[in-house]
């Protein structure tokens, strides 16, 4: 093989440098991986730009084809555009939303947008709107949903009520301590979330058609006694307040389905109102101060999931037997839980039962085996395992492919399995 000769070299070196790079490449390039001060400001500054021109072009398509609906959420605006004030042809508008931008004033957003006469759904979900909503937001007199989740605002115009029209009212994660009293004057109304505010007390009225209440996160010490008018309320949301106890007229309540009293003082439950709630299907007290719960828990027969943990509860009563619908049974962090009736034996539907960090439950009973339909089984205790399983209980539930967590598994002659 001949020596490669200088031209050769340079050959072969002209070879590996084929790759053309243009002056602009490299300096692209070298921006991207050290960008100078201020070119991520002019970058948004472009974005924006290009989302202040998109909501022009809806504007402007919403006008030319006659649109009801207008959609100028996510476009980052700090303002809502002069056009929806000026412009006689959007006045057909029957929904706007305005979620997600930096809308900070609602004087200036209500003010703006006073002359959409049509107007029935507004969403200013995820803006800054702070201190006391407008007045002039209740010259809207046409709304029948809005939605202002995730603002700051303090306090709702005394004169709502001119929203007689209203149904849907959405007002969760704000800093809300009072409700007026005109609220009472809708009497469409089908759906309220005041959630995640510091409302101390929330008077109820006559709501007929009321379906949805969410009333978590506030500051209620005692519930209203008006809630039994509500008769077609099916979902009620009272978790992380400070009630201690619950009105009977609770019980009136009968078309429920999903009850949440989670995270709250609550020491008992009174036998008429469970006696009253048969329709129940989801009921949550976890986080309360319960010792016991009565028998006419027995009369939840199309329950299928209830949450029990956290609370001082030592026993489930025999009619447990017949919530035949339960699906699933939390009593985890019950540390003085130390007996599961043999009646629970008849909960052939359940299909998880978690009763973790509750070291005084010793043993299943022997009628677990009827559990046929379980699918996770969980007894873990912080420290050392106690709950014993039966031997056949092992067997059944190893058949059917149940997860099991924590507990002791003994073989029939008394040896520890694993």
């Amino acid at each position: 093989m001949g020596k490669k000769g200088k031209k050769g070299k340079e050959k072969a070196k002209g070879a590996a440098e084929e790759v053309v790079t243009t002056r602009q490449i490299i300096r692209e390039r070298e921006r991207a991986m050290c960008p100078r001060l201020g070119d991520a400001s002019v970058r948004a500054e472009r974005a924006d730009a290009i989302r202040l021109e998109c909501v022009y072009f809806k504007m402007r398509r919403a006008m030319l084809q006659q649109r009801e609906n207008l959609d100028l959420s996510r476009a980052n605006l700090g303002f809502v555009p002069e056009q929806l004030r000026t412009v006689a042809e959007l006045r057909h508008v029957v929904e706007l939303d305005l979620s997600r931008n930096q809308l900070f004033g609602s004087d200036h957003v209500f003010e703006t947008i006073g002359e959409l006469r049509n107007l029935r759904r507004l969403n200013l979900a995820d803006n800054f709107l702070n201190g006391p909503l407008s007045t002039k937001s209740t010259l809207l007199a046409t709304l029948v949903e809005i939605t202002l989740d995730c603002n700051q605002i303090t306090a709702l115009p005394e004169n709502i009520g001119a929203w007689r029209g209203m149904k849907r009212f959405s007002v969760a994660k704000n800093a809300l301590v009072a409700i007026p009293p005109s609220i009472f004057e809708w009497a469409e109304l089908a759906y309220l979330n005041l959630r995640a505010n510091k409302i101390k007390n929330i008077p109820v009225g006559p709501w007929y058609e009321l379906e949805t209440m969410y009333l978590g996160g506030n500051e209620l010490v005692l519930l209203d006694e008006e809630i039994g008018k509500l008769g077609a309320l099916t979902e009620l949301d009272l978790r992380s307040n400070s009630l201690t106890k619950l009105p009977d007229a609770l019980a009136q309540c009968t078309s429920l389905k999903k009850l949440h009293l989670g995270n709250n003082r609550i020491s008992s439950v009174s036998p008429e109102i469970l006696a009253g709630l048969a329709d129940v299907e989801e009921l949550h007290l976890y986080k309360n101060k319960l010792d016991q719960l009565p028998a006419e828990i027995g009369c939840l027969t199309k329950c299928h999931r209830l949450t029990l943990s956290s609370n001082n509860i030592r026993t489930l009563p025999e009619t447990i037997s017949t919530c035949t619908s339960l699906s699933e049974l939390y009593i985890n962090n019950c540390a003085k839980f130390s007996n599961m009736p043999s009646a629970a034996g008849a909960l052939a539907n359940l299909q998880e039962l978690q009763a973790k960090k509750c070291p005084a439950l010793k043993a299943l009973p022997s009628t677990a085996v009827g559990w046929t339909a379980l699918r996770e089984l969980d007894l873990r205790t912080a420290k050392k395992q106690v709950c014993k399983l039966p031997p056949e209980l092992v067997t059944t539930l190893g058949a059917n492919n149940c997860v099991i967590r924590g507990g002791v598994q003994k073989g029939k002659k008394g040896g520890k399995k694993k």
